[in-house]
């Protein structure tokens, strides 16, 4: 029962935003703007050696997720300011539903929000070139069989490298279990 009083009033709110076609525009894109102009605007006055890589849009795309979900979750209460200035909040809580649900439909609406304002400026930042090193888009990049040198095509089989059991390294050959070192 909780459950369906927190998707009715969830999609309450995204209906409310669906028909704010401009609002809903603003908030979406809005985050993919920042990452466009102010990183690609920013990018050749920033030296490399303080940022630590030559490529400052890549750098500078977690700074606008975490600005985006901030701002997002400071304006998120703002439509229940409004719905009690309209009256409409007093006729919810007159209404047979918990009041924590209130509360927690606006976070699901707002973490979906939040979720494709992500969406978006990953979107963009990989039409910009950005290549992400780590997590799952670099982790499928880096482990898929056809790129790894590891992968031999005779036998379609994973082979780890042989390594020396008193130094670690690899050994030179792939058929000797010893290096140099050893022999």
């Amino acid at each position: 029962m909780w459950s369906q009083e927190v998707l009715a009033l969830s999609r309450r709110w995204l209906l409310m935003t669906l028909r704010e076609r401009l609002n809903l525009l603003f908030s979406v894109l809005q985050p993919a703007v920042w990452l466009v102009f102010f990183a690609g605007g920013l990018g050749g006055a920033v030296d490399a050696r303080v940022v630590g890589t030559a490529d400052y849009i890549a750098f500078a795309v977690p700074g606008v997720i975490a600005f985006t979900v901030v701002g997002n979750g400071v304006t998120a209460a703002m439509p229940l300011l409004f719905d009690k200035e309209t009256g409409y909040l007093d006729k919810l809580l007159s209404m047979p539903i918990r009041r924590s649900s209130l509360i927690v439909s606006r976070f699901v609406f707002q973490v979906g929000m939040n979720a494709v304002q992500v969406l978006v400026i990953l979107l963009v930042a990989l039409a910009l070139g950005v290549r992400p090193a780590s997590g799952p888009p670099a982790c499928w990049r880096s482990w898929r069989p056809r790129r790894c040198s590891r992968w031999r095509s005779r036998r379609r089989r994973w082979r780890w490298p042989a390594r020396c059991p008193r130094t670690g390294r690899s050994s030179p050959s792939p058929g000797s279990p010893r290096c140099r070192c050893c022999s």
